[in-house]
């Protein structure tokens, strides 16, 4: 199975993406820095580990970057992990905009556009596959310094939750429920 991972050269995202690759599943990690821990996870698992640089926070060109140039339609995809995420830290009154919409677009607008694509290659490959979006407990509980994160969280939860609803796989609740309710009846 193929997994598209964002966030996947350092720390949670490259953990990941070890335990993916471990499952014998192919990985397509994107993230900014190619770092040598990346490389030596790259060394260990020829062939099924793929690497391209893209700077998440250019929202506009996320579809040629990601998926023209790197996981084209050809490559079926079964989940998507996004891990890449950017902090801006600091308080309210100091709030700067460029900064907040910098952020947004690594933590919200392109995993919402990634979602569109992966979903549209699912629909292609008539895949039933999962898309998981990182989040944070900044988005539920306050921290000082934090609101500017956690917003961004909290709206990429609140994706989550409606695509979810729009594109889950609600057929399969209702067809393993249905026999279970047919018996009672």
């Amino acid at each position: 199975m193929n997994y598209l991972v964002t966030g996947c050269s350092r720390g949670v995202g490259l953990e990941i993406c070890r335990v993916l690759l471990e499952h014998g599943h192919t990985v397509y990690g994107v993230a900014r820095s190619y770092t040598d821990e990346f490389k030596k996870l790259e060394s260990e698992f020829d062939n099924k580990l793929f690497f391209k640089s893209i700077d998440l926070g250019d929202s506009e060109n996320v579809h040629r970057n990601v998926f023209k140039d790197f996981v084209n339609n050809r490559i079926q995809l079964h989940g998507y992990v996004n891990n890449a995420a950017m902090a801006y830290d600091d308080i309210v009154t100091n709030l700067k905009l460029d900064r907040l919409q910098s952020m947004y677009s690594v933590n919200v607008f392109t995993p919402m556009m990634i979602t569109k694509y992966v979903l549209r290659n699912m629909l292609l490959h008539h895949t039933k596959g999962s898309i998981v979006h990182i989040s944070s407990i900044s988005a539920h509980t306050g921290y000082k310094g934090l609101a500017m994160y956690a917003s961004s969280k909290g709206a990429l939860e609140a994706f989550s939750k409606d695509t979810a609803r729009e594109w889950g796989g609600w057929e399969y609740a209702v067809m393993w429920w249905f026999p279970v309710l047919w018996k009672r009846l």
